[in-house]
Order: C-alpha cells, then structure tokens, then sequence
C-alpha cells in the first residue's frame, strides 16, 4: 500500500517542523512538502499531489479558513486543521468542519509526554483523513413553494452523522420551513463546542434553534441540536402537555450515540419516525437506523456525491438491502414529501 502523500501548511516553521516530526512517525505516511502560506500551497498541490493537507488557521496573506472553502470548491482535498485555534470547543473548529474539513486537532506546543499523544491523534486522524472521499459538496435544491401543498402531518425527523455531515445539516436547515415538524440534528463531531454548532445553525435559518435539554418539548417549526456523545432519548410526552414528544438527556457519554437515539425515535414515534442517517467515520446509526424501519417509519441515507465517509451508510445498507438512498440535492423536497403524507 501507498504512503498517504501529506502537504502540510502553516506559517510557523517551528510548527512544520513538529507536524513532521510527529507524522514521520508513521511508515505509512510521507511528507511530500510544507508551505508556508496558502499561496505557495497552491502550486504545491498541482506539483506534489497531495493526499491529505494538514492546514493552519491564522496565517499572512490568506487564513486557513478562506483557504480551505476555495479548496472544497475548486479542488476538494481530504483536510485535517492543525491549530492552537481548533482546539477543544473553539469557534473555529466548528466552522472548519462547516467548510468540509475532514478532522481538527490542536497545535503541537512542546515536547515530551503532551507531545506524544498529539502524535499519536494527529497519525490516527491523517489515516483516517487518508480514507475521506472529498469532494465538492452538492447544493441542496431549495423545495417547491409551499402554497397549495397538503399539510405537514404528526411527524418527528431526525438526522444523524459524523465527520462530514455538517455542511448538509446546516443547508438542510437553511431550507426548513416554519410551521414543518421538528428537525432534529446530531453531528457527532469531536472537539466541537454545541454554542459554536447552534451558533451556525441561527446563521442560517430564522427558525428558533434549541440545544438539546432535559425535558425540552419537540416543537413544530423548531430545530433542535443534540451534542457529540450525549445519551440522548426522545420519549412520549406526559399527557396534557401541548407537544406529543420531548427530550430526555443525561449527561454521561454512549459509545453508541445514534444508535441509543434511533431506537428511542422508533419507540416513541413508530410510524411518524423519519430518519436520515449521513456521513460517518463508524457505524453508529446503522442499527438504529434499522429500528427506525422495522417500526414503520421513514428510513433514509444519502446518497454517495457529498458522502465523506460511508462507513454507516454501507452498514445501514447492509443491513435493509432495500433503503431509500436519497441524494443530497433533493433531500429537503424529499423529507417534506414525507411530512406530509
């Protein structure tokens, strides 16, 4: 097998210096080159080749940020951000991953032990960046005017994913019109702080957005985010309350935590269920994905154009040879079809 041709970008040749160190580490990866600049990165990428760029944020004459939605459009690379600016729960760690960037990890700043672990996740993420299907992701078809469509019915969707999923929930609730069913997303994203993630969300959609909480009601017209690893359930509300559903959160991290919210989906809405399963680096979602159909709700997954990983989706396959694969462009028409019928 190949080594994973690595470019690596960052204006601090300290920095460049103990990326490759870290990454020299692995047989399987090779340092083909390092720009100091997103400029001279540009030539370097049609002269070298790259697979994977490891990129910074802060740096003279372009940011890492500008940098990498140029890239995502023009020539889509596997990305991995590499700054003490996307570090656990920074601003930009959510908007890199909004970008398309495959992973996040914070800057080396010394060496010894703290090194060494950084080395260790900078390796295991540029491998896993080395898997990513980059490409320009499809825009989503804004759905037809609602004047004259049947109503929106009694029904709960939820979309789930992880590395690489974000763009298409963002555009998704771009899209989502006032008075449809609750839009229920969880990225499992890591080192991503949720007041960053619904931050982005309100940026894009005047619909209220809602942080997942214990006992919050799933209101009509409302989107909801529920954070990375959080054991999340959707459980029936109690009789006399206004709305037929709501959240029940604890604060402690699944191992599973798509599959634990699919399958509490299936329970409490059965046939009323819609779910999504996107983009993902493991299988999370799969099972409960099938949950989802055996209890006679709508199960979807994208279809491949966008899809960074497909990793769930390949099991969720396996698993119901018949799913509907929808493509991401007309994922929003698709899902309000199903609300409605």
């Amino acid at each position: 097998m190949k080594p994973l041709r690595t470019l690596i970008i960052d204006d601090s040749a300290l920095a460049r210096d103990m990326i490759t160190a870290a990454l020299s580490r692995a047989p399987d990866i090779s340092i083909v080159g390092a720009a100091a600049d997103p400029l001279l990165a540009r030539r370097q990428i049609a002269q070298l080749a790259p697979d994977v760029l490891t990129l910074d944020v802060e740096m003279p004459r372009m940011d890492g940020l500008a940098f990498l939605r140029q890239l995502m459009r023009l020539h889509p690379l596997p990305v991995v951000m590499v700054s003490s600016l996307t570090r656990e729960g920074a601003a930009a760690t959510a908007e890199a991953f909004a970008l398309g960037a495959v992973n996040v990890v914070g800057k080396p700043t010394a060496l010894g032990a703290a090194f060494d672990a950084l080395a260790e996740e900078l390796i295991a993420k540029v491998r896993l960046a080395g898997q990513a299907h980059a490409q320009p992701h499809p825009v989503i078809q804004a759905p037809p005017p609602s004047l004259g469509s049947p109503p929106f019915l009694s029904r709960l969707c939820v979309l789930v994913g992880g590395l690489g999923c974000l763009p298409t929930m963002l555009e998704v609730a771009s899209h989502w019109p006032a008075g449809a069913p609750p839009l229920l997303l969880a990225p499992r994203l890591p080192l991503v702080a949720p007041d960053h993630l619904a931050a982005l969300l309100r940026a894009r959609t005047t619909l209220p957005v809602h942080i997942a909480a214990d006992g919050l009601p799933l209101s009509c017209g409302s989107i909801i985010l529920i954070p990375g690893e959080q054991e999340t359930t959707i459980a029936t509300a109690p009789p006399g309350q206004p709305e037929p559903w709501q959240l029940r959160c604890l604060p402690r991290p699944l191992s599973h935590p798509h599959d634990h919210l699919l399958r509490s989906l299936a329970i409490a809405a059965h046939g009323q269920a819609i779910a999504v399963l996107l983009s993902g680096e493991s299988t999370d979602g799969a099972e409960g994905l099938q949950h989802v159909h055996h209890a006679g709700g709508q199960a979807l997954v994208q279809g491949s154009s966008g899809c960074l990983f497909a990793f769930a989706r390949q099991d969720a396959l396996r698993r119901i040879p018949d799913l509907p694969i929808t493509p991401i462009p007309h994922l929003v028409s698709r899902l309000l079809t199903l609300c409605r019928t």
